[in-house]
């Protein structure tokens, strides 16, 4: 409960931070002002992103768990987005962010798209901190189950160095990193 009230404290005076660096990097600047000013408004994007998972963890652990709104969404709007905003923090021009949306999926899914794209920007971000050279392809197909029951199914592939399966296995648990080697400060929170 305190983790859940402390971040949600913490973002308020974040988000009008990023803003405010947001609204200054609309002028003209000098170059090495402008990358400052750069790198200070991805690493409030990176701070949000740490506290909104702090809050879905400790809704997780709430009694009453996370609520799920879903409403009609395009997904191929949504991983556009989501891939637009993490090409933004391509920095060196060496890595190429791009999608492919399989025309047999439906245009509209019911879905909740403020989760999903949080979750497939989360994702894209570990993959561009792994991936130095090369691309990273996000692929959204329909799949269906022996069931008859169709899922949507999100894929993300890079170039980057890639995990063991030991290391697979272990994201999804709490305090776990695949690469303790590599040069990326992360929380380990893992996936949830």
């Amino acid at each position: 409960r305190m983790l859940a009230i402390m971040s949600h404290e913490l973002r308020s005076p974040l988000f009008v931070i990023t803003n405010c660096v947001a609204l200054v990097l609309n002028q003209k600047l000098a170059p090495t002002n402008r990358e400052l000013l750069t790198t200070a408004k991805h690493s409030g994007a990176l701070m949000v992103d740490l506290l909104n998972n702090v809050l879905d963890l400790s809704k997780l652990h709430s009694d009453n768990g996370i609520h799920l709104k879903a409403s009609d969404t395009d997904i191929c709007s949504l991983v556009s987005s989501a891939c637009k905003s993490v090409a933004a923090q391509v920095e060196n021009g060496e890595v190429e962010i791009f999608f492919e949306v399989d025309p047999a999926l439906p245009r509209w899914i019911w879905l909740d798209r403020l989760r999903l794209k949080h979750a497939l920007t989360s994702v894209l971000r570990i993959a561009l901190e792994s991936t130095k050279k090369g691309f990273i392809v996000v692929r959204a197909k329909s799949v269906l189950e022996n069931a008859g029951a169709e899922f949507l199914e999100i894929s993300v592939q890079d170039t980057g160095q890639g995990m063991d399966a030991e290391q697979q296995d272990s994201i999804f648990e709490a305090f776990q990193q695949g690469h303790a080697e590599s040069q990326v400060a992360r929380t380990g929170l893992g996936l949830y």
